[in-house]
């Protein structure tokens, strides 16, 4: 399955995210809305986590329902998550929390229910999403050396 952003290709908003089934080649909406900043789909393939406003989302794809995991306004007043990334495993998600007042990125890696397991500060990262190692003992970012 592969998994796409296309701006311009929804009718209600002008951009969307679809999947393509690699097998079958049948290409599937799966969301259109504002400010979705990173997505990435589970390694079952069965949901979706994505950064939205200040929050980190996960979507049941078959279920169609959203569920927040970590929402910067209630749990992080003080910044926002972006780019999720799931574990290879499916059991944990590394994103990056930045503070609003721009002094330092970091970090996070949180389980399904929202609870930080490990945060580690990666002061003017790049942001590209972080990606674990295949066996899900380590998460690798880029940073600017400072950390």
């Amino acid at each position: 399955m592969l998994f796409f952003y296309i701006p311009g290709y929804s009718s209600e908003n002008g951009d969307g995210w679809r999947f393509l089934d690699l097998e079958s080649g049948e290409l599937s909406f799966w969301y259109a809305g504002p400010e979705i900043l990173g997505a990435s789909i589970s390694p079952d393939g069965s949901q979706v986590a994505y950064s939205q406003g200040d929050s980190i989302f996960i979507s049941d794809i078959a279920r169609q329902t959203i569920t927040p995991l970590v929402t910067g306004i209630t749990d992080n007043p003080s910044g926002n998550e972006r780019t999720p990334t799931w574990s290879p495993t499916g059991d944990r998600i590394a994103y990056y929390f930045n503070h609003l007042d721009r002094t330092k990125v970091e970090l996070r890696v949180v389980d399904l229910a929202g609870n930080l397991e490990a945060s580690h500060e990666v002061y003017n990262t790049q942001q590209p999403p972080p990606t674990w190692s295949p066996d899900g003992t380590k998460v690798v970012c880029i940073s600017d050396g400072s950390n």
